[in-house]
């Protein structure tokens, strides 16, 4: 005679982070936001600068490459919060990828000549690849170190127990 075990599964839809169609939603949230807020601020140069809309539109898709990239990546991270290590991976993938294509974007949108900066391609290549290194490693030990406080935090405190009796 076998005997059979019944195991029951709960899946909750809280709407946490690790919930995919939160992760979905989330992300259209966050990159329309974005799209509308980088939509203003070249309405606002375009206006401001008097150039033309060939240039402004030619800008917003440049300013919104970085976006597309990097906020995936930041959802991503936000997934594996419970993860300090790789959390801190995704972020600074993000960041990374952000910062990288931020250069790109001001050199080759003719936002530098707008602001009197003009760039060769090594000072582009050199910034990018030196602004992305910077970012990318602060982003990562950044969020590295507050997660592993937190969830050392986490490990040594428990809301349900009593304090020992030398700390009351």
């Amino acid at each position: 005679m076998v005997a059979h075990a019944m195991v029951e599964i709960r899946i909750e839809n809280d709407g946490g982070p690790g919930n995919a169609g939160s992760y979905v939603r989330d992300l259209a949230k966050i990159l329309g936001g974005y799209a509308a807020l980088n939509a203003i601020t070249v309405g606002i140069v375009f206006l401001a600068a008097k150039i033309s809309f060939g240039q402004a539109a030619w800008a917003y898709f440049l300013f919104l490459v970085p976006g597309l990239l990097g906020i995936p990546a930041i959802c991503r991270a936000r997934q594996l919060i419970h993860r300090p290590k790789a959390s801190a991976l995704w972020f600074a993938l993000a960041i990374g990828l952000f910062v990288s294509s931020v250069i790109v974007a001001v050199a080759y949108s003719g936002l530098d000549k707008w602001l009197g900066i003009t760039m060769t391609v090594g000072e582009i290549i050199f910034t990018a690849v030196f602004g992305t290194v910077i970012a990318a490693a602060s982003a990562y030990y950044s969020l590295r170190n507050r997660l592993s406080q937190r969830e050392f935090v986490d490990q040594t405190h428990h809301p349900h127990e009593q304090p020992p009796d030398s700390a009351r």
